[in-house]
């Protein structure tokens, strides 16, 4: 099952916001658990639910200059509901002797920051600014709402970059036409 919400909103003519909002929900899905003690290959039957949410706006200085801020969230939790085993034949059997808690609750947040300006036809300058927060836990016995989720999320190590790209474009023709 699959529900999404897109919102735009345009303020005036140089500021823009957007919502997009998504939900999946697939209580068969199927995939990769673990190799045991004795070489067999285990899958396990899970519920998986997975949110993205998307949060972006753009403020126009002028037509050559603008400011760009995208934050998104990738929330992804899966409870198994039992394991198979693998077999030869690609076949697959229910599993009762293993046990192992591989219920997991899976987040990424990023925020990105763009600067540009075009300065010449062809040139650019961008000054970007990056935010990364990842966590994922894993044997969790219960899922937690969103906004305990996005608690826990937050108090997890972040990663942050500053970039400064700049393209300039030099006209071969112009140039050679000088000498």
């Amino acid at each position: 099952y699959n529900v999404g919400m897109k919102l735009r909103y345009r303020v005036n003519d140089k500021f823009t916001v957007k919502l997009n909002s998504n939900y999946q929900y697939d209580p068969y899905n199927l995939g990769f658990v673990d190799i045991d003690a004795n070489e067999e290959i285990i899958y396990g039957l899970r519920y998986l639910n997975t949110y993205i949410n998307q949060l972006s706006a753009t403020y126009i200085f002028k037509n050559d200059l603008y400011l760009t801020v995208n934050a998104r969230h990738y929330w992804s939790t899966a409870k198994y509901r039992k394991y198979l085993t693998l077999l030869e034949n690609g076949d697959l059997e229910d599993n009762y002797i293993y046990d192992v808690n591989n219920n997991f609750n899976y987040n990424a947040f990023n925020i990105d920051l763009v600067f540009s300006w075009q300065f010449a036809p062809g040139s650019n300058l961008a000054i970007i600014y990056k935010n990364a927060i990842e966590s994922d836990i894993a044997g969790i016995s219960t899922i937690p709402d969103y906004s305990t989720n996005m608690k826990r999320m937050l108090n997890n190590p972040q990663v942050n970059s500053l970039s400064l790209k700049v393209l300039y474009y030099l006209d071969y023709q112009y140039l050679k036409r000088k000498k």
